[in-house]
Order: structure tokens, then C-alpha cells, then sequence
């Protein structure tokens, strides 16, 4: 196989050109360089994670009457009554501690 060169990844990319109020520009340049990153790479970072985040919510499961039904079932039922589920529900949250 073919090494690849700058030149096949530069043809791959895609430009999109954004219209930014000077506030979120400056916003984002102020952000990228939080990062130590370009504000183009920033963008696209910013871009990629949004977008993995969404497309991962969308997951489709897919499953005939009996399975669904067994596995609603689980959800369902009460909690198995355990020494550790009782510990867990009587104590404090950290959060809710006094200093």
C-alpha cells in the first residue's frame, strides 16, 4: 500500500466556513489557547466530541416481545433488600455533610 502523503490528506479535508459574532470569536481564541491549540483545532475538537456524544445516545436496540418484556422486567422489580443497599440509603451524601 501506498504511503500517504500530505497532499492525499489535504485533499480529503473539507473547509467549512463559519459567520462568528466578535464575542464568540473572541470566546473561542480565548478558549483554544486555554488548550495551547489553534482556534481551528479547538473547533473541531469541541466539534467532535459534541458530535461522538450525540450519535452515542442514539443507539437502537432491537429485540423480539419476550426479551423486552424479561428485560423491562429487571427494571421493574424491586431491589434486592441488601445490608449494603440499607447502609447506602441511610447515610449522609458528602455533599450534604457539614464542615
Amino acid at each position: 500500500m501506498a504511503e500517504e502523503t500530505r497532499q492525499d490528506d489535504l485533499r480529503r479535508r473539507s473547509v467549512i466556513r463559519l459567520s462568528l459574532s466578535l464575542r464568540d470569536l473572541e470566546l473561542l481564541d480565548r478558549a483554544s489557547a486555554c488548550h495551547n491549540k489553534t482556534r481551528s483545532e479547538f473547533i473541531l475538537d469541541a466539534s467532535r466530541e459534541a458530535a461522538e456524544a450525540v450519535v452515542s445516545d442514539r443507539h437502537a436496540f432491537r429485540s423480539d416481545a419476550a426479551r423486552s418484556r424479561s428485560f423491562m422486567d429487571i427494571f421493574d422489580a424491586e431491589p434486592r433488600q441488601t445490608e449494603r443497599l440499607r447502609r447506602l440509603i441511610v447515610s449522609r451524601a458528602p455533599w450534604d455533610e457539614q464542615q
